[in-house]
């Protein structure tokens, strides 16, 4: 589903392959419209069926204290997918960093200590701006930078999501659309085409 990128399918699949050693967390970083919930969602319908415990969250919904709830009550996370990371207050982004750092989660609620361990789970984040990430949290992180789509890759996505999309639209309709978002519209975004 998702066009161009391989570098960054290849590095997802060796650490996907390869959980429980040398374990690597991954950011995938770009600008809007660039695909990074795509390769989350992918991700998802690909590897659940195969068994895979994974687990999508949207961190831009999500407080500080619904995201540890939300690990405490699901054991076993594999791949804990969270979208939006750069979303979550500065202030909150600790609990990313004390679970990445520690391979622990711990919770206090009246007085009462819940310590979890997650050290098996990989974590793949995405966010839009990598400065809205606290430092120690980016360097947790192998980090992917997906650039602006090429007018070509542009084009061609568009034209093939309104078509498979929208069953009345033909390919010339569709051309139309996707060269006068891109000649018209700035910064590009696919999500403009479809609008």
């Amino acid at each position: 589903n998702i066009i161009g990128y391989e570098g960054i399918k290849r590095k997802l699949n060796q650490v996907i392959n390869h959980k429980g050693r040398n374990k690597v967390h991954i950011l995938i970083v770009g600008a809007p419209g660039t695909s990074k919930t795509l390769f989350l969602k992918s991700l998802e319908n690909e590897l659940i069926p195969q068994g895979c415990n994974f687990h999508y969250v949207d961190a831009a919904t999500m407080t500080k204290r619904g995201l540890l709830d939300y690990i405490f009550d699901n054991d076993d996370i594999e791949i804990l997918a969270i979208d939006e990371i750069d979303k979550v207050d500065k202030e909150h982004q600790s609990v990313f960093l004390n679970m990445l750092e520690s391979g622990s989660l711990q919770l206090t609620v009246y007085k009462n200590i819940k310590r979890k361990e997650v050290k098996s789970m990989i974590t793949i984040a995405t966010g839009n701006y990598l400065d809205k990430i606290i430092e120690p949290l980016r360097t947790r992180f192998l980090p992917f930078y997906l650039r602006e789509y090429t007018k070509e890759q542009y084009l061609s996505i568009c034209i093939n999501m309104l078509i498979k999309k929208y069953g009345y639209i033909d390919i010339e309709l569709a051309e139309y659309i996707a060269i006068e978002t891109y000649n018209n519209i700035k910064p590009i975004n696919k999500r403009d085409a479809d609008r």
